[in-house]
């Protein structure tokens, strides 16, 4: 049955219909040679085939210099014979986007061109040559700077610049954005061609023709104000609105104005033009920005299309009547009143300027001075041949800029799990603002697999010199490597011994995560993690991994996947980091010896506990004044003096809550004027010590609180700190007591045992009958109590870290 259960929950990894395609494209990729003369080139996601990637196309065709090339383009059916009609059909291939042709040359092309990105499971192969042109300068948040779902923002945009070869910016603005709001800077060798969009060459072409005179040609170019999880609800709203303001347009402009619609591709088709004089969609035969070049004006609201229009030096409108629920939903990166147009919030005021501005087209273009200097300062119209001539002919070209890593850093990647309400995330969160910023270059691998919200939260609250990378894995195992998974994973004890095909496999998974980003160690500061494990076997660097417990005692709690993985994870790493002095010996003795390679690193300490234990009672607890405790809590404090003990730790068989409550029993049997907390984020016996408590007969007196990030409130509402665990590597818990002064008794364990001796705290026998004895003593007031030198320890914890990575680097 064991085997059974091991082999379903493979099978439930690898064998769904989502992974389908990544499976097709890992075997093509496997079995198939990249075709040195295949470009592909795709568009919004095959949606259309417009942009940058359609004006390249172009150029390809119709220079001599490239007669070789095969062009793959992605389109929908309904496109193709256009996309023929343009580029001819004797070497153009239409293929339909995620379809199995589409997976097939997306793996087998050497030259790949995007203004969006390409799939999940797309990984770039080594021979490969991947050219990103985004599609606009940015007004609105990008990335990481977005208030709200900034994984899902970041994700596999980031992932495709990580893969890309070259990125496209137009203005060292965009630049800039790109590179730290999708954290690329300094990750990975990677070129940054510096010219503007292609797909701008004809604007910049348009300013030597003449526009019609009899009739005022005004492109409506609105974009689109949904997020990733409202799409429907949003675009409803936007086409009601848009509804209105057309009916408006049309009734009141003059005969010889035609305003031109191009919605946003979320929800274009959805609007008919059919009912109006004045109205027209743009034409579908013609390329957008070739019938925008022939428009005396441009109306949009938050559209980087203002940014290409400006080229042509005509007047451009803003209509944003949503300016303020807009500003407050989405960050932006400048302020529309610092643009050089007219901006409005009402449509009469915009019909006014647009009839005014017929008379003032060929007067407009100093106004722009500053802003073309600064946001189109590389469009000459000649933008399609200079990228081909880099992407193609591989020309060290001034307009190429490279991309490394700063001389002198250390670039880490840090691994520290789900983030859950622990030890460990504290003590990585506390770690991670004492490194020294020269001499690290910091990227921490972003879990959100337990709490997304909460994930998100501490990751937009980092400085931005610290990046991250979502992770989110998609492992595709061809049939015969699952066969030699299955047997290591079924028939094998060491798996070190045989990770040839775990190797292979999860090197796989770190190029598609990582694309061609180097670092030079990476930190399993988590320990435990089945996944850092085996990226730690995957990972093209120098390793260390962190041991924040007594494992072997953790194998036996049932608290580690598989105790092959921890054997897998010391066996890889070349420095291993443990928190307690000593930890390593009974464990080496039993799983695997790694005492040349260990180092004392000390986990640092919070020092700021007594200004966070100022905060309401309320923060202490996970749903505030909504928890299910809080109001039963609060009125303890409030309506009398008992003395009270609390215990500070995750819901689980090894911090020994259980055996609290029965020794809590005792005392409260002599002293029924005292009363317990046991305060926890998470754990496999919360309802087992829920239920406990319930049929005590001092249920009255004991409190059982789901706590927050920020249990100090409660605690130092407290009279005495009580650790009651079986085994511990060190418990944090105790010095965030000791920064609260407060009395603590500790079972006497190794770990705590060291410390409490020094005269920190009572050590007690590890038995309910030795907490019975430290409470009382606690009651007594004979626990002492010894300030602690926490800004010492940190400094001697930052000083073991750099020790830990000298070794692992060979300093």
């Amino acid at each position: 049955m064991n085997i059974l259960r091991r082999f379903s929950a493979v099978a439930r990894t690898v064998l769904t219909r989502r992974f389908v395609y990544g499976y097709i494209y890992s075997f093509i990729c496997d079995f198939f040679s990249v075709k040195e003369k295949f470009v592909l080139l795709e568009s919004h996601h095959g949606s259309d085939f417009f942009g940058s990637p359609y004006y390249l196309a172009l150029n390809i065709v119709s220079d001599a210099r490239y007669d070789s090339l095969q062009l793959i383009v992605v389109a929908s059916r309904r496109r193709k014979a256009w996309v023929l009609g343009r580029l001819g059909a004797g070497r153009v291939k239409v293929v339909r986007p995620r379809g199995l042709a589409y997976v097939y040359y997306l793996a087998v092309s050497k030259w790949l061109i995007s203004d969006v990105t390409f799939p999940l499971y797309f990984s770039r192969r080594e021979e490969q040559c991947y050219l990103n042109t985004w599609h606009g300068t940015p007004l609105k948040s990008l990335g990481r700077d977005t208030p709200f779902e900034a994984f899902s923002y970041v994700g596999n945009t980031q992932r495709n610049f990580l893969h890309a070869s070259f990125i496209l910016v137009p203005n060292r603005f965009t630049e800039n954005v790109l590179l730290d709001a999708y954290m690329i800077r300094n990750l990975g060798d990677r070129k940054l061609v510096r010219r503007g969009y292609p797909r701008n060459d004809v604007l910049v072409n348009s300013k030597a023709k003449s526009l019609s005179a009899s009739r005022f040609d005004v492109a409506f170019m609105p974009t689109w104000r949904g997020d990733f999880s409202t799409r429907k609800a949003e675009s409803l709203r936007l086409l009601e609105a848009l509804k209105v303001f057309l009916d408006f347009l049309d009734d009141h402009l003059p005969v010889n104005f035609t305003i031109w619609v191009r919605l946003h591709p979320q929800v274009s088709g959805k609007l008919s033009f059919g009912g109006y004089d004045r109205v027209k969609s743009f034409p579908v035969e013609r390329e957008p920005y070739e019938h925008l070049s022939c428009c005396h004006a441009l109306v949009t609201d938050y559209s980087s299309v203002m940014f290409d229009f400006a080229c042509t030096g005509r007047p451009i409108f803003l209509y944003v009547p949503d300016l303020d629920s807009y500003r407050s939903g989405r960050n932006m990166y400048m302020a529309l009143e610092a643009l050089p147009f007219f901006k409005t919030t009402n449509h009469h005021e915009l019909l006014g300027a647009l009839v005014e501005s017929q008379s003032f087209v060929q007067g407009l273009a100093p106004t722009y001075a500053g802003f073309l200097e600064k946001f189109c300062p590389w469009d000459e119209g000649v933008s399609s041949k200079e990228v081909c001539d880099q992407f193609f002919g591989g020309l060290e070209a001034e307009c190429a800029l490279s991309v490394a890593h700063p001389l002198g850093k250390t670039r880490v990647l840090f691994y520290v799990g789900a983030l859950l309400n622990n030890g460990i995330a504290r003590s990585f969160q506390t770690l991670l603002p004492l490194l020294d910023d020269d001499r690290y270059e910091i990227t921490v691998l972003a879990d959100s697999s337990h709490d997304r919200e909460a994930a998100e939260e501490y990751f937009l609250s980092l400085g931005r010199h610290i990046k991250y990378i979502p992770l989110v894995l998609s492992v595709y195992v061809s049939p015969l490597n699952l066969i030699g998974v299955a047997s290591l994973y079924f028939f094998r004890a060491d798996w070190f011994g045989g990770s040839g095909v775990l190797r292979k496999i999860w090197s796989k998974e770190c190029s598609r995560i990582f694309g061609n980003s180097q670092f030079d160690v990476f930190v399993n500061f988590n320990g435990y993690s089945w996944r850092a494990a085996l990226l730690s076997l995957g990972l093209d660097c120098k390793k260390v991994v962190y041991v924040h417990n007594e494992m072997v005692k953790e194998v036996a709690a049932n608290r580690v996947f598989d105790s092959r993985l921890l054997r897998l994870s010391y066996e890889v790493a070349d420095s291993v980091a443990i928190v307690r002095e000593g930890v390593e010996s009974e464990y080496c003795e039993k799983v695997y010896d790694y005492r040349n390679k260990a180092v004392y690193t000390p986990n640092p300490l919070l020092i700021d506990v007594s200004a966070r234990a100022a905060e309401p009672l309320a923060n202490a607890f996970y749903r505030g004044v909504e928890a299910e405790e809080y109001q039963r809590v609060e009125r303890c404090f409030r309506d009398g003096q008992k003395f009270s003990f609390v215990n500070l730790g995750r819901f689980s068989p090894e911090k020994g809550q259980l055996r609290l409550i029965e020794a809590f029993e005792q005392v409260w049997q002599e002293h029924p004027d005292t009363q317990l907390f046991i305060v926890g984020s998470h754990g496999v016996l919360l309802d087992e010590i829920r239920a406990r408590q319930k049929r005590s007969p001092a249920r009255e007196s004991i409190f059982i609180v789901v706590g927050s990030n920020n249990p100090f409130p409660l605690v130092k509402r407290a009279d005495a700190f009580v650790f009651s665990s079986f085994y511990e590597g060190i418990g944090l818990v105790l010095f965030e007591a000791m920064q609260l002064r407060m009395p603590v008794i500790s079972t006497d364990i190794p770990g705590p045992s060291e410390l409490l001796s020094e005269g920190y705290g009572l050590l007690v026998e590890n038995s309910v009958g030795g907490l019975v004895y430290g409470m009382l003593e606690a009651l007594q007031g004979r626990v002492s109590t010894k300030a602690y030198d926490f800004y010492a320890h940190n400094e001697f914890a930052v000083s073991q870290f750099d020790k830990c990575i000298d070794q692992a680097l060979g300093r």
